[in-house]
């Protein structure tokens, strides 16, 4: 409670308003015993004491501050804060409670303490829940301690118990004052654990909605080793130092260090990464922790071995206009009866990253709710992103809605308090009481939200105020601009295995052109020869092997036929099966088209010879020519093939299949290019469609 400010004040509702209200009442205080006396002034609740929702920023934390409390038996479920947030800001150095008119019967308070079977622990979580209620809510603070807590286990295993169950929280928070923020009950501050809200659902209805809007930067990175939240390797670098190595830190201490203690690791920490789950769902993942001894960065949620994933920054103007956009879309979904009061957990990291802007999306999200709001900058958020299941996040910005339904009973009593329209709420600051008018909702367009975070205001712009964000920028961009740096050259790299990758599925001058925007690719050759090489008793024997002993076979012969057509000056056409087929004069022209071909052609069969000793097999390789005018050209437009077409191709099949066991066959056509060699056999081979042909057999040498 802000010093002066303890009246007491009145807002009249709709009767159909007040039949469901959980009557929140807001405190703000500097400290234990303004705390007090707030609540030595707060309302007589229906219901009895009520529950206190309380977050209390990390320098004034002390047991103190539960104390007023416990004193008067009000049950707290409550964190520590690196920022409270109160209405539409952040409240430095101070404590914010608000207490809602909850009956005893419609929620349970219970504590965890941390176990080796995190899973098990939400089993517990889940069995409780369902024990409690016919039909409860959650909400939830993690506490990780020393990092023996994580929420994705715990809610993994809330799930195994009730899969349709809705949770929503935050993990505590502490900007470099507390190692290991805690949360709070009326009587203790607890640092490492689970704490439990469970709410009937049919008696407190509980909605919520998380939005990110972060943006990825540079190029995908593989997570080569990690054990759950603890990454060892990225792209097969240690994971210290490819932090040390794009975000320019000093190196990694042998002791862990929390990125809430370092400013340059809390920074680097703004950049977090966005990792895509076997489920298709998206969540981002801040680091939190690196330890040098054993080289590893730890994040605020697991990070799968193996895992793609990029990293992400926050353009302030667009985010906040995603934001409020489906903040506003959420608030328009739920019931025509409003919410009484809304909790927010926002990332610390988000708040930091926006600087002065943060307020304004505050600003925006109070706005649209008009109601009592509490809340605290979190180290992870639990709640359910659109289109998305309910799981761990890190950079976003989450609200709860609360509201009371009609409870059977109490209609009467309530009615009778309905006769005057009124009920007391204490807010301390005047700019912060809500009208409640729910038939007129805020609505921001596009052109609102940028007003709003491009206007100014005094609080804002102190001397003191400027001077920590101009610090903070200029870490930031050092930060940024350093890391800006390598993923250029790092994008630059992923171009060049881009065009190599190209250069080995198409010609580099096919390449080329695709590269500079050419579409339909297609040429007409005058003249080229193609080789069709096929393996002979390979089907008899891919039925008595191993589908991985063929495969490598196949790879070892394909493998040295790639290397003999690149050494001549042949283009790889494509395999079919067990079939190799290449071409001389394609893409370019060539006078010796036909010589080459017969080279390869050759150096195969010798090949082939290697290839059976190796192996102890007696495969024979049987290969035809022919030479002529072909067609070329692009198939495709995400898997690019470059082929040909014509009666050269079909004729080139036919030397081959028309031909003998470890022999070459080509037509008259490429014996005459060949220059008419003595060695070449003639014979008389009836072909398929075209009739006796004269055609020339070379034979290998056994």
């Amino acid at each position: 409670m802000i010093p002066g400010s303890n009246g007491t004040t009145c807002h009249r509702r709709s009767r159909s308003y007040i039949e469901r209200t959980l009557k929140p009442y807001l405190i703000q205080a500097g400290n234990a015993e303004e705390l007090r006396k707030a609540l030595d002034g707060r309302p007589e609740f229906e219901h009895g004491p009520g529950l206190a929702l309380v977050f209390v920023q990390d320098r004034i934390l002390n047991p103190e501050v539960l104390k007023p409390f416990s004193r008067i038996g009000i049950p707290v479920f409550g964190s520590c804060a690196a920022e409270p947030i109160v209405q539409d800001r952040v409240f430095a150095n101070g404590i914010v409670a608000l207490l809602l008119d909850l009956p005893p019967d419609s929620f349970r308070l219970e504590v965890f303490a941390p176990e080796i079977d995190q899973p098990a622990l939400g089993r517990k979580l889940g069995q409780k829940m369902a024990s409690s209620f016919e039909k409860p809510s959650l909400l939830l603070l993690v506490a990780p301690g020393s990092l023996q807590v994580s929420p994705e286990p715990v809610l993994e295993g809330i799930f195994q118990e009730i899969p349709d169950a809705s949770v929503f929280g935050a993990v505590p928070s502490s900007f470099g004052v507390l190692e290991k923020p805690p949360f709070l009950t009326s009587t203790e501050i607890i640092d490492a654990g689970v704490y439990a809200l469970i709410l009937d659902a049919n008696i407190v209805e509980v909605k919520g909605l998380a939005v990110s809007g972060w943006k990825e930067l540079g190029t995908p990175k593989r997570i080569t080793r990690s054990r759950g939240r603890e990454v060892l390797e990225i792209e097969g670098i240690p994971a210290t130092e490819f932090y040390s190595h794009y975000f320019d830190l000093k190196p990694a201490t042998q002791s862990p260090v929390m990125n809430h203690i370092d400013p340059d690791l809390m920074a680097a920490g703004e950049y977090p990464i966005l990792l895509r789950n076997a489920a298709g769902s998206e969540v981002m993942r801040a680091v939190i922790q690196m330890d040098g001894s054993q080289k590893s960065v730890t994040y605020g949620g697991e990070i799968p071995e193996g895992s793609l994933v990029r990293f992400c920054s926050p353009n302030a103007l667009e985010t906040i206009e995603l934001s409020v956009r489906e903040m506003q879309g959420f608030r328009d979904s739920l019931s025509t009866q409003g919410s009484d009061a809304v909790l927010m957990f926002n990332c610390a990291l988000r708040s930091r990253s926006f600087g002065q802007y943060m307020q304004k999306e505050l600003q925006a999200i109070h706005r649209l709710w008009n109601l009592p709001l509490v809340g605290f900058s979190s180290w992870g958020e639990i709640g359910t992103t659109a289109g998305q299941s309910c799981g761990l996040h890190n950079t976003v910005i989450s609200v709860v809605a609360l509201r009371m339904l009609e409870k059977p009973g109490h209609t009467e009593r309530l009615a009778q308090n309905a006769e005057t329209n009124e009920f007391p709420s204490h807010h301390p600051l005047e700019d912060a009481r809500p009208n409640f008018n729910h038939d007129q909702p805020t609505r921001f367009s596009a052109a609102d939200i940028r007003d709003l975070v491009e206007s100014t205001s005094p609080d804002t712009e102190s001397a003191e105020h400027l001077r920590a964000e101009v610090s903070q920028l200029r870490r930031e961009k050092r930060i940024l601009g350093h890391f800006l740096r390598l993923t250029a050259g790092d994008l630059e790299r992923e171009q060049q295995k881009s065009d190599d990758l190209l250069l080995n599925i198409l010609p580099s001058t096919i390449a080329q052109r695709l590269k500079s925007g050419a579409k339909n690719i297609s040429d007409r050759v005058d003249e080229a020869s193609v080789l069709f090489a096929d393996l002979v008793g390979f089907t008899r024997l891919s039925a008595t092997v191993e589908p991985a002993v063929l495969v490598d076979l196949l790879n070892d012969i394909f493998t040295e036929f790639d290397r003999i057509s690149q050494e001549l000056g042949i283009e790889k056409i494509k395999t079919i099966g067990d079939a190799y087929m290449a071409a001389a004069g394609v893409p370019e022209p060539v006078q010796d088209h036909a010589s080459r071909c017969m080279a390869a052609a050759g150096s195969m069969m010798d090949h082939m010879k290697q290839i059976n000793l190796k192996h102890g097999l007696t495969l024979k390789l049987r290969a035809g020519i022919h030479s002529g005018p072909v067609a070329a050209g692009i198939i495709g437009t995400h898997k690019f093939s470059y082929d040909l077409w014509g009666d050269t191709v079909n004729m080139a099949q036919r030397m081959e299949s028309h031909g003998e066991p470890n022999c070459i066959q080509v037509s008259e056509r490429t014996f005459e290019l060949l220059g008419r060699p003595h060695s070449l056999i003639p014979r008389s081979v009836d072909i398929k469609g075209k009739g006796k042909m004269q055609t020339y057999l070379w034979q290998t040498s056994s």
